[in-house]
C-alpha cells in the first residue's frame, strides 16, 4: 500500500504476532492487560537469533546458518524458562547466551503455557544438527518460524522461508515444517503487495499441492464477512494446520485496515486454537497494512508493545531497512 513503507510492515507482523497471540490467549475477551503467551515468546526468540545471526556474520565476514543460530535462542528461551536443556559442548554451542536485554524482561522469560515439542527438543538435542525427527504438529513450530518471512521480503531472499521450514523441523514434524514454509511466503508475499488477498493469489500461483490448502480456504473468505462456524471448522484444535488456515480465512475475510481488530479478535475467539490462528490472522494483517493500522486501543494494553518494538525496529537495521535500530553490536553480543 502506498506510503506504508518497509520498517512499517516489519514493525506491524511482529506486533500483530504478538497481539494475535495475547488476544487468543484471552480467549477474544480484553481484560485490562493483553499479556504475551508462549508462541509469541519463542516468535520473540527468533528475531533475537536473527539478528544474533547477522551480528555474527558482521563479525566474521562468513555466512551464518540462521536456523542454528535461532535454535540457539530457542535453548535460551528454555533456560530462561528453568526448563531442562541437554549441555553442549563448546565452539558456537557454547551457552554464553543470557546476556542480552530479552533476559531483563519479565514477560519474555515467565512461564506462559506450555510448548511440549519445543521443551522436548531442546531438552534432548544439544545441537541443530543432532536433532532427531519430531512428530508434533503443533502451531507453536509454524508461529515460531513467521518472522522469517520478513527477513525473507527485505533481502529478497526465496531460501529464507525455506529456512523458516528447516526452523519448524527441529521441533515439529516435516508437515509442520511444509505449512511453515507456506505460511512464511503468504506473508511475504502479503508485505511485498500490501494486500493479504493479493499475497495469497501470487502463493497459489505455483499450484503446488500445499498451496492448495491456501486456495480453498481464500475462496471461501473472499468477498464474505468472517463466519465463526467457518472458523471453527476450519481451525478445529492447536495444531499448525489449524493455525494456517484459520488465519488465513480470518485476514482474507478481514474488510480492509478499517476491520482488523473485528478480524483480530474473531480469530482470537476460535475454540482451542484461537491463539495460532490470531497470531497467524495479525501477523499477516500487520505486514500487509503496517504498524498504524493494528488497533492503538488493543496494543496500548499489550504488555509487551515497546519491547516487540524495539525488536523489530533491531531486526530492520539487521536486514538492513536502515538505520532504524540499537546499537545492535553491544545489546547481542556475538555467539
Amino acid at each position: 500500500m502506498e506510503g506504508v513503507k518497509d520498517l512499517d510492515r516489519l514493525r506491524g507482523m511482529l506486533a500483530g504476532l504478538v497481539l494475535g497471540d495475547a488476544l487468543g490467549v484471552a480467549e477474544g475477551d480484553v481484560p485490562g492487560t493483553l499479556r504475551i503467551g508462549v508462541a509469541g515468546q519463542l516468535a520473540c526468540f527468533t528475531v533475537d537469533g536473527l539478528i544474533r545471526a547477522h551480528c555474527r556474520e558482521v563479525d566474521t565476514g562468513i555466512d551464518t546458518h540462521r536456523p542454528t543460530l535461532v535454535w540457539l535462542s530457542s535453548r535460551r528461551w528454555a533456560r530462561l524458562q528453568g526448563l531442562p536443556v541437554a549441555d553442549a559442548e563448546n565452539g558456537v554451542h557454547s551457552e554464553r547466551q543470557t546476556d542480552d536485554w530479552l533476559a531483563g524482561v519479565p514477560a519474555f522469560v515467565e512461564r506462559r503455557g506450555s510448548a511440549p515439542a519445543t521443551a522436548a527438543a531442546v531438552a534432548s538435542s544439544r545441537s541443530a544438527e543432532d536433532a532427531v525427527r519430531r512428530e508434533s504438529h503443533g502451531a507453536h513450530g509454524l508461529v515460531r518460524g513467521l518472522p522469517f518471512a520478513v527477513a525473507g521480503v527485505a533481502l529478497r531472499a526465496v531460501h529464507w522461508a525455506n529456512q523458516a521450514r528447516d526452523v519448524a523441523r527441529l521441533t515439529h514434524s516435516p508437515v509442520v515444517g511444509d505449512l511453515t514454509l507456506l505460511a512464511t511466503r503468504w506473508l511475504a508475499c502479503a508485505w511485498a503487495s500490501g494486500d493479504p488477498w493479493r499475497g495469497a493469489q501470487l502463493v497459489m500461483a505455483t499450484g503446488a499441492d500445499a498451496e492448495h490448502l491456501v486456495r480453498d480456504t481464500a475462496l471461501r473468505a473472499y468477498g464474505t464477512s468472517a463466519d465463526a462456524d467457518v472458523l471453527a471448522n476450519l481451525a478445529p484444535d492447536r495444531s499448525a494446520r489449524s493455525a494456517l488456515l484459520g488465519g488465513v480465512y480470518a485476514a482474507l475475510s478481514c474488510g480492509g485496515r478499517s476491520s482488523v481488530e473485528e478480524a483480530l479478535t474473531n480469530a482470537a475467539a476460535v475454540p482451542k486454537a484461537g491463539p495460532g490462528v490470531a497470531a497467524v490472522a495479525g501477523a499477516a494483517l500487520g505486514a500487509a497494512y503496517g504498524v498504524e493500522a493494528l488497533p492503538s486501543s488493543l496494543l496500548g494494553r499489550l504488555e509487551v508493545a515497546r519491547e516487540v518494538d524495539r525488536l523489530a525496529r533491531d531486526l530492520a537495521a539487521a536486514v538492513d531497512l536502515g538505520p532504524h535500530g540499537r546499537d545492535l553490536y553491544g545489546t547481542y553480543p556475538t555467539i
